[in-house]
């Protein structure tokens, strides 16, 4: 049987994919809620980490400790950097980096921790399998790079600043690259999934209250497809 870990940072985000799949456990582990369920063939280990990268990492970390997970799927909103790309819209991540973390004065480059890339990669097969369902779907989406820091980008002098620190950054969140850092560390094959909720700018508080309802609705039928797909269906 496949282990699949699903990850999502909040409850909003949560609540349409527990309402399909059969959930037969609940576990907490201190802040940190953990559904267990199945869908057809596929294990499912449900993990709602939170907001922020710390949280991110502590539960990712918590969850490839205590089980066995074959590969996991990060899944929720982001905030456009680029006006070409729109709420809604998907962006499935070549890579990912930090965008808070400065070390320049080292002579690194900004995002890069030492000892580690400066990008971490999804996995390759996993990607390909994405692009493949969006594409037979007809799903519309788009690739680039994917940056995360502890901050919900609101104003355009902010926007400004990141956009000029990552010229080549895409969309941001506030835990992808944390989860994709443990899954490096654990060696855990991952794949990132993202929907635009709100364009980074004067507005990105409102759009993203407005808009995220429906991403999550759109959030479950990427991953029913993605189960159909690992099920044979």
């Amino acid at each position: 049987m496949l282990n699949l870990g699903i990850i999502v940072a909040m409850k909003q985000e949560l609540n349409e994919i527990k309402k399909k799949i059969f959930i037969y456990k609940k576990n907490n582990f201190k802040n940190y809620i953990l559904y267990i369920g199945k869908f057809k063939k596929i294990k499912i280990f449900l993990l709602q980490c939170g907001v922020g990268k710390t949280n991110a990492s502590c539960a990712t970390s918590i969850l490839l400790c205590k089980y066995k997970i074959d590969f996991i799927i990060n899944i929720g909103s982001c905030g456009s950097l680029k006006k070409n790309k729109k709420i809604f819209d998907i962006l499935i991540p070549e890579k990912l980096c930090y965008h808070d973390v400065d070390l320049t004065a080292f002579n690194y480059p900004v995002g890069k921790i030492p000892n580690l890339p400066i990008f971490f990669y999804p996995n390759f097969y996993l990607k390909n399998i994405i692009i493949k369902i969006c594409t037979e779907k007809k799903i519309p989406f788009f690739l680039g790079l994917l940056i995360t820091g502890d901050i919900f980008l609101q104003g355009k002098d902010n926007l400004n600043i990141i956009k000029k620190k990552i010229p080549s950054a895409i969309a941001l969140d506030m835990e992808s690259t944390a989860i994709a850092h443990v899954c490096y560390i654990f060696n855990t094959p991952f794949i990132n999934i993202k929907l635009i909720s709100d364009c980074s700018g004067n507005k990105s508080k409102i759009e993203f209250k407005k808009n995220i309802l429906n991403i999550n609705l759109k959030s479950w039928l990427i991953i029913f497809e993605i189960l159909k797909f690992f099920n044979g269906d």
